[in-house]
């Protein structure tokens, strides 16, 4: 969020920018061999695959935390970010929980 603040890209724009951004930023970042988080939606297996693929190639050690929030709290951040309801559901749909061969380890958290 604060990326995409940064580059004054709203929530229902293109993501390109900003993920081309977030990609430089994490390349930067493992070829200096410095731990970072990378905070984001990856409702999906192919695009967390992607990114899962550029920190393989660079020998990173990766965990995946899985973060599921009630209802009313999807609905309480998703209003923050001027997400309507039709858009949640949107991206319910595409919604995959990560598998447990993604990653070195995947941790599920219930908020």
């Amino acid at each position: 969020d604060a990326l995409r603040a940064d580059l004054a890209v709203g929530t229902e724009d293109n993501p390109g920018i900003v993920l081309a951004e977030a990609r430089c930023m994490a390349r930067r970042l493992l070829d200096a061999e410095e731990s970072f988080v990378w905070d984001d939606e990856n409702l999906s297996r192919a695009p967390r695959s992607m990114l899962l693929e550029l920190f393989a190639l660079s020998g990173a050690r990766v965990r995946i935390v899985h973060v599921e929030r009630s209802w009313p709290q999807t609905r309480a951040r998703a209003a923050a970010l001027g997400l309507s309801d039709d858009e949640i559901e949107r991206r319910l749909e595409q919604w995959e929980i990560p598998d447990p061969t993604e990653a070195h380890s995947v941790e599920c958290v219930a908020l």
